[in-house]
């Protein structure tokens, strides 16, 4: 008879619903379902009444959850007796792609040190294609990217940043001068773009957008990363657009003028559930909303 089933079973109790119960357990609403029925079959009762507005507790539900939840509690507090004395140091890995995401982990990794000293907090930046595989190997805990970039089932996702997108120039460069820049005054320049396949989604977009504007593809040029593509910008190769942020001093950033709303969003994508991912993921929508002096979108975690 497994733990689990009285913790999924007390979430149910507690919710009185099997679909909101797995969505705060992070699993299936069909795995919940089976938890539970598992439950009922283990002890030889029902213990739910499944109905069209919810589950409630049969009578013998009710007997069942003071005790489930003693025992809960008595399984926890074993825990806590022992976790002192574990010898492996707890890590949380962090996956990011590119310097918006860095610039949010320079500001939140030093208050979750503060918090949790004993935490090894390690980063690895990655390209927009392979970030998703990093999360699927089960090589970071929380990967950040462009909203769109990971798309594996089971995941949970949550808003982080949202900033303006602004075209990005040469300081060199006589766009640089301008306040505002339109999309008429970009065309027949070159652009910089992250290869096809850089990632899985965003740079194939991008480079649609730029075809239905009207750029030839012959003024299409394209980079194997982040860093090469603000390099090629920076020595005055192209243009290409980026995310409001602090860049290197050979990158001047110009706003759009035009009424369309361009907006670069990131999101912290996770598996499964976890007090520290969620903890973090919390910290870096913080220092966001101090750059940016707005709340993101979140996923309720």
């Amino acid at each position: 008879m497994k733990i689990e089933r009285f913790q999924y079973f007390a979430e149910v109790a507690r919710l009185g619903s099997i679909t909101a119960a797995a969505r705060k357990c992070y699993i299936s609403q069909t795995a919940m379902s089976q938890q539970m029925s598992a439950l009922e079959e283990d002890l030889g009762v029902c213990l739910l009444e499944r109905t069209k507005t919810g589950t409630k507790l049969t009578e013998e539900g009710k007997i069942l959850l003071p005790k489930a939840e003693a025992l809960i509690e008595a399984y926890q507090e074993i825990l806590g007796c022992f976790a002192a004395g574990k010898k492996q140091e707890a890590k949380l890995t962090i996956a990011y792609t590119g310097p918006m995401e860095q610039q949010l982990l320079l500001a939140a990794v030093p208050v979750f040190h503060r918090v949790h000293p004993e935490i090894d907090v390690q980063l690895r930046q990655c390209s927009m294609a392979a970030i998703g595989e990093e999360l699927e190997n089960n090589e970071c805990d929380i990967a950040l990217a462009v909203h769109g970039e990971i798309r594996m089932k089971g995941c949970h996702h949550a808003e982080v940043l949202r900033r303006p997108i602004c075209v990005a120039v040469s300081a060199e460069a006589a766009l640089a001068n301008e306040k505002m820049l339109t999309m008429e005054q970009l065309k027949k320049r070159h652009f910089v773009v992250l290869r096809p396949d850089a990632s899985t989604r965003t740079s194939k977009l991008i480079h649609q957008w730029l075809i239905s504007l009207g750029w030839q593809e012959s003024m299409i040029l394209y980079a194997d990363n982040i860093e090469s593509q603000l390099l090629m910008v920076s020595l005055g190769e192209g243009i290409t657009l980026m995310p409001e942020g602090i860049y290197p001093p050979g990158i001047r950033l110009v706003p759009f003028a035009d009424k369309e709303n361009f907006v670069h969003r990131t999101e912290a994508v996770w598996k499964g559930k976890s007090s520290l991912c969620e903890e973090m993921i919390h910290l870096l929508q913080k220092e966001a909303q101090k750059c940016t002096g707005r709340q993101p979108d979140t996923e309720k975690i």
